[in-house]
C-alpha cells in the first residue's frame, strides 16, 4: 500500500562528502587540482603515442586506450562534484542518475578488463618473447580492446536494467556525492534481495576475476624475472633463453619423429621408500574404509528418516554421494599400486581418471556454494526461505552444479586430448592430474596452460570467495542476533568455514599457479584427494544433532536388533 501513497521519485538529493563549508573548499581545491592534472596528462599520452611512429607496439596501443578511458572516467563524476560544492541543494534527475551509473560501470569495468589485457601483454612479452609478435598482433589487440568495451557494456547494462525495474517512491536522499548502485538500491520501496544478489555477483565477480588475473599474471612475471636475474645482462639473458627454446623445440620435433605415441603413463607414486609406502598404505586404507561406510550411512539415514526433508539434508545426502564417488577415483588404484613394482596407467585410464576427478570435484565445490547459500537464506532471510528454497529450486540447483562440474571437466579433457604425447611418459605423482600430464606433451603448451589455469584456478577461487562472502554475511548476521540458536549457528558456520579452507586451500595451491613442480605438490594432492572427503561426514553430519539421532535409530533398528 505504501507505494500508492507516494509520488514516484523524479530526482535524487546528493548529501555530498561533507556539510562543513571549510572542508568543502579544501576538497574543491584538491579535486580541481587532480582533475586539471589528469585531463591534460592523459591527452598528452594519447597525442604522444599517436604522433610518434616509434610507439607502435601493442603496449602503447593499449596504453593510449587506457588514457582515453581515464579521461572519460574522470569526467563522469568530477565536473558535477566540483559544481555541487557551490550549490546549496545538490540534486540529480532520475535520468541523470541512471546515465551516471551506467557510464561509471561501463567505463570502470572496461578499464579493469583493459588492465587485465595489458598484464597479459607484458606476460607474453617477457615470458614468451618468441611468440609475442604472433600472439599480440594488431588484429588480436583490437579484438581484446573491443572485448573489454563489450564486457564493460554488458556489465553496466545489467546493473541499469535491474535499477530501472525498481520502484522509487521516497525518500530520495543519496548519502554520497554521485549515483552508485549501493546507495540507489537502498532507497527503493520494494524488496531488493534478488537485485542485490545479482548486482553483488555482477560487480563483485568482475572485480575479483580481474584482480586475480592481474595477480596471477604479475606473479608469473616476477617469477620469470627472478629466474633470469643472474644473467650477465638482459639482452644476453633473452638471447640465451631464445636459443634454449629453439634448441628444445628442435629436440622435441626430433622426438616426435623418433618416438611412437605414448599409450601408457608410469606413476612414480608418493615415495620410493618401502617403509613409508607401507605406512601410507595403512593410513589410506583406514581413511578409505571410513569414508565409504560413513557416506553410505549418511545417505541411508537421510533417505530413511521422513523428518529429514529440509533442503539442508537433501544437499547433504548429495554431498555424501559425491564424496563416496570421489573416493573411488584415486584411493583404490593407489592402494593397489603400493603392492605393485611398476605403477602404470593406460592413456585412456589416465584421461578417464582426470575427467571424473574434475567432474566430481567441480560438482562438489559448487555444491558447497549451494549449501552455503541455503544456510544464508535460512539464517538471514527466514521469511523467504521456504519460498526460495522450494523442491523445484533445489533440484534446479543440483542439476546446475552437476552440469557445471561436467562442463568444467570436459574442457580439461578436450584440451588434453588435443596434445601429442611422444615421450617421456613418467608422471611424478600417484594419480593423473592436469599439471603433471600437461608437462609431458611434446609441443608448446602455453595457451593450453593459460586456459586450464583460468578454468580450474578461476572456478576454485570463485567458489572459495563465494563461500567466504556467504559465511561472512551469515556470521555477521548471527553475531547481531539475540536468538536462542545463536551459539549453535555460530559453531556450525565456523566449522563450515574451516572445511572451506581445507578443501579450497589445496585446490588454489595446485591450480592457480604455473605448472611448475614443487616439493609440496604430492603432499597437497594427497590431502586434497584422500584426506578431505573424510572431513565432510565428520563436520557436516556429526555436528548435526538431528542426523546423529536418526543415525542412532537406524543403527539400532538394523544392526542391534
Amino acid at each position: 500500500m505504501e507505494p500508492e501513497n507516494y509520488t514516484m521519485v523524479t530526482e535524487f538529493v546528493l548529501i555530498g562528502l561533507s556539510q562543513t563549508r571549510e572542508i568543502q573548499l579544501i576538497l574543491f581545491v584538491i579535486f580541481l587540482s587532480f582533475y586539471l592534472f589528469i585531463l591534460p596528462g592523459n591527452i598528452l599520452i594519447i597525442c604522444t603515442i599517436k604522433l610518434d611512429p616509434h610507439l607502435t607496439s601493442p603496449m602503447y596501443f593499449l596504453l593510449a586506450n587506457l588514457a582515453f578511458l581515464d579521461i572519460w572516467y574522470s569526467s563522469i563524476t568530477a565536473p558535477k562534484m566540483l559544481v555541487d560544492f557551490f550549490v546549496e541543494r545538490k540534486t540529480i534527475s532520475f535520468g541523470g542518475c541512471i546515465a551516471q551509473l551506467f557510464f561509471l560501470h561501463f567505463v570502470g569495468a572496461s578499464e579493469m578488463f583493459l588492465l587485465t589485457v595489458m598484464a597479459f601483454d607484458r606476460y607474453a612479452a617477457i615470458c614468451r618473447p618468441l611468440h609475442y609478435a604472433t600472439i599480440m598482433n594488431r588484429s588480436l589487440c583490437c579484438i581484446l580492446v573491443a572485448l573489454s568495451w563489450m564486457g564493460g557494456f554488458i556489465h553496466s547494462i545489467i546493473q541499469v536494467a535491474l535499477i530501472i525495474r525498481l520502484p522509487f517512491c521516497g525518500p530520495n536522499e543519496l548519502d554520497n556525492y554521485f549515483c552508485d548502485i549501493t546507495q540507489v538500491v537502498r532507497i527503493a520501496c520494494a524488496n531488493t534481495f534478488l537485485e542485490e544478489l545479482v548486482m553483488i555477483f555482477s560487480s563483485g565477480l568482475i572485480s575479483v576475476v580481474c584482480f586475480i588475473a592481474l595477480l596471477v599474471s604479475y606473479a608469473f612475471l616476477l617469477a620469470m624475472l627472478k629466474k633470469h636475474s643472474g644473467s650477465v645482462s638482459e639482452d644476453a639473458g633473452t638471447m640465451e633463453a631464445q636459443r634454449k627454446r629453439l634448441q628444445r623445440s628442435t629436440v622435441q620435433g626430433m622426438e616426435r619423429v623418433n618416438n611412437t605415441m605414448v599409450t601408457e603413463f608410469i606413476l612414480l607414486g608418493l615415495t620410493q621408500s618401502r617403509d613409508i609406502q607401507l605406512l601410507v598404505f595403512v593410513l589410506i586404507l583406514i581413511f578409505y574404509l571410513i569414508i565409504l561406510p560413513g557416506n553410505i550411512l549418511i545417505i541411508l539415514t537421510i533417505r530413511s528418516d521422513s523428518t529429514l526433508t529440509a533442503p539442508l539434508y537433501f544437499f547433504l545426502s548429495n554431498l555424501a554421494f559425491l564424496d563416496a564417488s570421489y573416493s573411488f577415483i584415486v584411493a583404490p588404484r593407489m592402494l593397489v599400486d603400493f603392492l605393485s613394482e611398476k605403477k602404470v596407467i593406460s592413456y585412456q585410464g589416465c584421461i578417464t581418471q582426470l575427467f571424473f576427478l574434475h567432474f566430481l570435484g567441480g560438482g562438489e565445490g559448487l555444491l558447497l556454494v549451494v549449501m552455503a547459500f541455503d544456510r544464508y537464506m535460512a539464517i538471514c532471510r527466514p521469511l523467504h526461505y521456504s519460498t526460495v528454497m522450494c523442491p523445484r529450486t533445489c533440484y534446479a540447483m543440483l542439476m546446475a552444479l552437476w552440469l557445471g562440474g561436467f562442463v568444467h571437466s570436459i574442457i580439461q579433457v578436450i584440451l588434453i586430448l588435443r596434445l601429442p604425447f611422444c615421450g617421456p611418459n613418467q608422471l611424478d605423482n600417484f594419480f593423473c592430474d592436469v599439471p603433471q600430464v600437461i608437462k609431458l606433451a611434446c609441443t608448446d603448451t602455453f595457451v593450453v596452460e593459460l586456459l586450464m589455469v583460468f578454468n580450474s584456478g578461476l572456478m576454485t577461487l570463485l567458489c572459495f570467495l563465494g563461500l567466504l562472502v556467504s559465511y561472512a554475511v551469515i556470521l555477521c548476521r548471527v553475531h547481531q542476533s539475540s536468538s536462542e540458536g545463536k551459539n549453535k549457528a555460530m559453531s556450525t558456520c565456523t566449522t563450515h568455514v574451516i572445511v572451506v579452507f581445507l578443501m579450497f586451500g589445496p585446490g588454489i595451491f595446485i591450480y592457480t599457479r604455473p605448472f611448475r613442480a614443487l616439493p609440496a605438490d604430492k603432499v597437497v594432492s594427497f590431502f586434497h584427494t584422500v584426506i578431505f572427503p573424510l572431513l565432510n561426514p565428520v563436520i557436516y553430519t556429526l555436528r548435526n544433532n538431528e542426523v546423529k539421532i536418526s543415525m542412532k535409530k537406524l543403527l539400532t533398528k538394523y544392526i542391534i536388533y
